[in-house]
């Protein structure tokens, strides 16, 4: 009778002692995720790694008035910067050059400017000296033509001065295409 009263209580011992160790195997489970997720927490904010990671921060773009190489970088990394620090230096070689290249062009400018003021002044001269010689050359056709109505000259003399005049005469009328042409 011993064993049969045995037998009957050990079923329902065992029943409570499973049912205790389940519901102490849920509280375990559960505290145990609860400290693995607290180290994880307090791991993370220490090491950090990430195959893909993503980093916010103040970010503030900057661009210099003109674009160029840039010859000196001023700042570290993480430097704390205040409004009026230098930055960076832009390298000056091509400004210098450029500036170089244009005053080049300025005096060549200049001197063909230069050279066109005395092929202007050439092309002048050229012109009075034109009309000078028309002046002459039709005085000079009057006289004879007044000379050879009183008989002092020869008719020779009078076609030579016709023709000088002539020749002068065209030589001034061709003076604004003579000059466009200098």
């Amino acid at each position: 009778m011993l064993r049969d009263s045995r037998t009957k209580s050990f079923p329902m011992k065992a029943s409570r002692i499973v049912d205790g160790y389940k519901k102490h195997a849920v509280i375990l489970t559960l505290l145990g995720l609860l400290v693995l997720y607290v180290a994880y927490e307090f791991l993370s904010g220490i090491f950090v790694y990430s195959r893909d990671a993503y980093i916010t921060t103040d970010v503030i773009s900057v661009a210099p008035e003109v674009s160029g190489p840039m010859g000196f970088l001023a700042v570290k990394d993480n430097q704390r910067i205040k409004k009026g620090d230098l930055l960076i230096k832009i390298n000056r070689e091509p400004f210098q050059l450029e500036v170089n290249r244009l005053q080049a062009n300025l005096d060549l400018a200049n001197a063909q400017a230069d050279k066109a003021k005395q092929a202007v002044a050439i092309a002048l001269d050229r012109i009075a000296s034109r009309q000078a010689q028309f002046e002459d050359s039709k005085t000079s056709f009057e006289r004879a033509a007044e000379l050879r109505k009183s008989g002092v000259i020869a008719q020779q003399a009078l076609d030579d001065a016709r023709r000088a005049y002539d020749v002068a005469r065209a030589a001034s009328s061709d003076s604004p295409a003579s000059m466009t042409k200098v």
